[in-house]
C-alpha cells in the first residue's frame, strides 16, 4: 500500500501462521494481499524447533498482539491443541480471530473443541479460509462476498455437540452452549454402549454456568431415562377401532389387560437389569483415569510462571487456567470457580511506562520523581483489582478459594487478611514460583480431602449410632460417588443433540437461520445440504439476533468444508437462486411447445384440407367426364331413320367389328 509523504505511518495488522506447511502460508498470503490489498499486513510464522516449548510459542503469540492467527493442526496436534486452549481463554485475545486448518474431517471433533473460532480443511478452498477471519475481527472492512443467496424456508436440523466429563450410575455429567431447561427430555446420538444404556432419552436433572471444565457456556447434568417405556394401551386402542358389539370390546379389553400386565412388567425387568449393567459398567470403568480435582487460576501480565517453567503446566496433577488480566466483571471466577488463585503483584511488566517525547530529557532526580508516580499509580491499580477478587469471593455463595499474592514485598499475610477480613489469603516477598503454587496445591488437596473424610466417617456413625440394625453395614464408600472420568481424547466423551430450526437463507460462505433457541456466539452443526459447521456471529448492524416472525433469526460462517462439501453447497444454492429463472424457462418451453403444437396442428389441418379440396375437385372432374361421356352416347332406337350418316372407311370397318362383337 502506497504511503503518503509526510502521514503518520500507519501499523501493519499482524497475522500469524503456527504450523509448518509453507507452500499453504504461501497461499494464505498472497489471498490477503490481492482480496484486501488496501489493508497493510505482516504476516509473521511461529513454529519453534522444539515441540515441547509450545508455552513458549503461547507467550510469543502473546507478544506479538496479531489480529489473526492460524494454527495448522497437521503437526504437533497434542501441542497445538494446548496453545489454541491457552489463546482461546486469555482475555487480551478476545478479540482476535482464531482460526484452525485440520487435513481431514476426522480431525474435526477434536480441534473444535479447543476454542477456536472456524476450522477450515486445507484444500484448494482459500476464500472463506481468508474472508471469515477478516470478517470475525473487522466485519465493517470485510465487505460482503459476490456470490449467490439462496432464499429458502428449509426445515433442519441444528446439533449442538457437548463433551462429556464423567459418568454416574445415575447422570451423565457434560457441557454444551445450549440453554436448556431443568425437566426437558432430550434425544442424544453418543458412543454410550447400547446394550448398557439402551435409551438415547435423558432428562436434564440441573444445568449450571459455573465451576465448567470445558469451554462451553453451560454444564448439565442428565439424568438416565435407562430403557424406553412403551406405550401399554396402544395396542389394545388399535384392536378395538371398528368394533361396536360390548360384548367383543369387553373380551378385547379383558385380553389386553392381561398383556399390558405381562409388559409391564417385561419392562420392569429390563429398566431393572439396565440400572444394574449401568451401575457395574460405572464401577467397572472407575479407577480407568482419575480427575485433577485442584483447580487454579493464575493471574500474572507477564506470565513468568510459564516463561520459567520448563516442564507443560498441562503434565502437572492440577488444572491450571492463565491470565494476563481479569475482566472487570470477573466472570472468569464463575466459570471456573478455581481452588487456587495466585496473583502476581507489582511485576515488571506490570508498569507501563509513559512514552516520553524524544526532545524532552528528564535529570536523574525528574526521572526517579516520575518512576516513584508511576509505581505509586501502578500499586494503586493492582491492590483495587486484588480488592476486587475477594470481594467477588465474598459474594459468591460456597466458595472461599486460597488467594496467593506474588511479589508482596510490602505486605504481609496477617496484614492483608485484616485489611479483606478474609482468612485465606496469604502474602509472599518473592515472584511466582511454579513449586510454591503446587506446594500450597497438595496443601489444598489434603485439606480437602481431610475434612470430607471426616464429614462422611462423621454420618456414618450418626446413622449407625441412630439404628444400628439398619445401618450395621453401611460404610464410608456408599456415601461416595461412583464415577467414571472419561478422557478428553475418547470417542465416548462426545455427544450431540438435535433440534429443529429453519434455513432462512445460504451461500456458500454463510447462513442466516430461524430458531426458537437462545444460541451463544460459538459453533453449531447443520445438515442441509450436507454437514457443516456454523459459527454465530453478529449481524451486518453488530446484532446477535434479530426478531422474524415471532422467531430469533442468527447469522452463521460456513467451516468444516472440503471441497466436495463445498460443491454440494454451491449445488444447493444455485439450484434455488435460479429455480424462478429455471420455472420461468420451463413455462416459456411448455408455452413453445403448446404454440409448435398448436402450428402443426393447423398445418396439418391445412393440408388435409386442401388434400380433401383436391380430391373433391378430382371426384367432381370424373364426375363431369363421366357425365361428358353419357351425354356423347345415343341410344340406336332413337335414331332418326332419314339420317344419312357418312363415315370413312376405317371407322365403318370399326363399326362392323363391333357388329359382329355383339353378334357374338
Amino acid at each position: 500500500m502506497a504511503e503518503i509523504p509526510g502521514a503518520a505511518k500507519v501499523k501493519p495488522r499482524k497475522i500469524l501462521y503456527v504450523g509448518d506447511d509453507q507452500s499453504y502460508w504461501f497461499n494464505v498470503q498472497k489471498r490477503f494481499l490481492s482480496q484486501f490489498s488496501k489493508i497493510s499486513w505482516e504476516f509473521v510464522r511461529v513454529y519453534g524447533k522444539d515441540p515441547t516449548e509450545y508455552q513458549a510459542s503461547f507467550i510469543e503469540i502473546l507478544e506479538h498482539e496479531p489480529a489473526i492467527v492460524y494454527i495448522d493442526f497437521s503437526t504437533r496436534l497434542d501441542e497445538h491443541l494446548t496453545i489454541a486452549n491457552f489463546i482461546s481463554r486469555e482475555n487480551t485475545m478476545e478479540g482476535v480471530s482464531l482460526v484452525g486448518l485440520v487435513p481431514e474431517k476426522g480431525m474435526i471433533n477434536s480441534v473444535q473443541s479447543s476454542g477456536v473460532d472456524i476450522l477450515h480443511i486445507k484444500c484448494g478452498e482459500f476464500h472463506d479460509v481468508v474472508w471469515q477471519a477478516v470478517d470475525l475481527v473487522f466485519p465493517t472492512e470485510s465487505g460482503t462476498p459476490d456470490f449467490a443467496i439462496a432464499k429458502t424456508l428449509a426445515e433442519t436440523q441444528l446439533s449442538d455437540d457437548f463433551r462429556i466429563g464423567y459418568f454416574s450410575p445415575t447422570y451423565v455429567h457434560c457441557e454444551g452452549n445450549l440453554r436448556l431447561n431443568k425437566g426437558d427430555i432430550i434425544e442424544i446420538e453418543s458412543e454410550i454402549p447400547e446394550k448398557i444404556v439402551p435409551s438415547k432419552f435423558y432428562i436434564i436433572k440441573h444445568i449450571d454456568s459455573e465451576d465448567l471444565y470445558y469451554d462451553f457456556k453451560y454444564s448439565y447434568d442428565l439424568e438416565y431415562v435407562y430403557v424406553d417405556e412403551p406405550d401399554f394401551e396402544a395396542d389394545a386402542e388399535a384392536e378395538l377401532l371398528g368394533v361396536e358389539d360390548e360384548d367383543e370390546q369387553r373380551k378385547i379389553l379383558e385380553k389386553a389387560k392381561a398383556g399390558i400386565n405381562e409388559s409391564r412388567d417385561i419392562y420392569k425387568n429390563r429398566l431393572k437389569k439396565a440400572k444394574k449393567e449401568v451401575k457395574e459398567w460405572i464401577i467397572e470403568n472407575s479407577d480407568r483415569s482419575s480427575p485433577k480435582i485442584t483447580k487454579i487460576l493464575v493471574v500474572d501480565k507477564s506470565l513468568s510462571i510459564l516463561r520459567n517453567e520448563p516442564q507443560p503446566v498441562d503434565k502437572q496433577p492440577y488444572t491450571f487456567r492463565f491470565q494476563t488480566e481479569l475482566k472487570p466483571t470477573m466472570n472468569e471466577i464463575d466459570q471456573i470457580r478455581p481452588n487456587i488463585i495466585a496473583i502476581q503483584f507489582m511485576g515488571e511488566s506490570f508498569i507501563d511506562k509513559e512514552e516520553v517525547a524524544p526532545d524532552i530529557v528528564l535529570s536523574e532526580e525528574e526521572q526517579r520523581t516520575a518512576d516513584l508516580v508511576e509505581l505509586k499509580k501502578a500499586e494503586e491499580l493492582h491492590m483495587a483489582q486484588i480488592s476486587r477478587v475477594i470481594e467477588k469471593i465474598k459474594d459468591m455463595d460456597d466458595y472461599q478459594p486460597f488467594v496467593i499474592v506474588f511479589n508482596s514485598y510490602k505486605h504481609t499475610s496477617k496484614s492483608l487478611q485484616d485489611g479483606y477480613q478474609y482468612p485465606l489469603v496469604m502474602a509472599h516477598k518473592g515472584s511466582m514460583e511454579m513449586s510454591i503454587v503446587l506446594h500450597m496445591s497438595q496443601l489444598y488437596e489434603s485439606k480437602q480431602r481431610k475434612a470430607y473424610e471426616a464429614k462422611i466417617k462423621e454420618k456414618v456413625e450418626g446413622l449407625k449410632k441412630s439404628d444400628p440394625n439398619k445401618y450395621r453395614k453401611l460404610t464410608e464408600s456408599d456415601f461416595k460417588e461412583k464415577r467414571y472420568y472419561v478422557s478428553k481424547k475418547n470417542p465416548l466423551s462426545f455427544v450431540s443433540t438435535n433440534y429443529p430450526i429453519e434455513l432462512e437463507s445460504i451461500s456458500e460462505s454463510e447462513v442466516t437461520i430461524l430458531s426458537d433457541l437462545e444460541l451463544e456466539q460459538k459453533t453449531y452443526r447443520l445438515r442441509t445440504p450436507c454437514p457443516y459447521s456454523v459459527s454465530i456471529v453478529p449481524h451486518p448492524d453488530g446484532k446477535m439476533k434479530n426478531d422474524v416472525g415471532g422467531k430469533s433469526q442468527y447469522r452463521g460462517l460456513i467451516h468444516t468444508v472440503g471441497e466436495e462439501e463445498k460443491k454440494t453447497i454451491r449445488k444447493y444454492v444455485n439450484e434455488i437462486f435460479f429455480k424462478p429463472l429455471s420455472e420461468e424457462r420451463l413455462k416459456e418451453k411448455e408455452a413453445f411447445k403448446d404454440l409448435n403444437q398448436k402450428v402443426h396442428t393447423e398445418i396439418e389441418t391445412k393440408k388435409a384440407e386442401v388434400e380433401a379440396e383436391k380430391k373433391a375437385a378430382a371426384e367432381e372432374k370424373l364426375a363431369e367426364e363421366a357425365a361428358a361421356k353419357e351425354e356423347q352416347f345415343v341410344p340406336e332406337e332413337e335414331s332418326t331413320p332419314n339420317a344419312v350418316i357418312d363415315f370413312d372407311d376405317d371407322e365403318s370397318k370399326d363399326n362392323d367389328n363391333d357388329d359382329k362383337k355383339d353378334a357374338s
